[in-house]
């Protein structure tokens, strides 16, 4: 499912200039929209549309947070975060639940 492949891009991406896990490891940010959907999107999820990554976020109840964390808006960054989402937490991926 949707989860477990963005977990897989977290854990093993070395892009973190184009998305990382915030300080604490309750969110992640994508810093370069372009960049991510260019390379990272067609390697995990098979296409290179934001807007659909951004409705998957919005089906499995990920929530768009403050952007203070940004590091360079200028390329388009967002940032997201679900109670179960977290790193180095693999075990409570079983959690997220799509919406019906």
């Amino acid at each position: 499912p949707f989860p477990h492949k963005l977990y897989d891009l977290m854990a093993k991406t070395d892009s973190r200039d184009v998305i990382s896990w915030s300080a604490d490891g309750t969110e992640f940010v994508v810093h370069d929209h372009a960049r991510f959907a260019s390379i990272l999107l067609p390697i995990y999820f098979g296409h290179n549309q934001m807007r659909s990554f951004d409705r998957q976020l919005n089906y499995w109840e990920f929530e768009r947070t403050n952007t203070n964390k940004i590091s360079n808006k200028s390329f388009g960054g967002k940032s997201w975060k679900h109670p179960f989402f977290q790193k180095d937490r693999r075990d409570l991926l079983k959690e997220i639940v799509r919406k019906k």
